[in-house]
């Protein structure tokens, strides 16, 4: 496997754990601004990150 794939793949993986902890956060009765922290971390980890690599690998490979 390509090195961006595992990068994507973890950063995908870190999204996710931080969307669970986050939830528990919420079970648990954290503060709301450390819920939010954690929500927007998460969005950035799970779909923001992977989709620049995407469009970086996408654009830089010669077919």
């Amino acid at each position: 496997m390509d090195t961006w794939v595992i990068f994507t793949i973890v950063c995908v993986a870190i999204g996710f754990l931080m969307f669970g902890t986050a939830f528990w956060g919420f079970m648990q009765k954290w503060k709301p601004a450390s819920i939010w922290a954690l929500c927007l971390a998460a969005f950035l980890f799970a779909t923001v990150i992977p989709v620049i690599i995407a469009l970086a690998h996408a654009s830089s490979t010669s077919m």
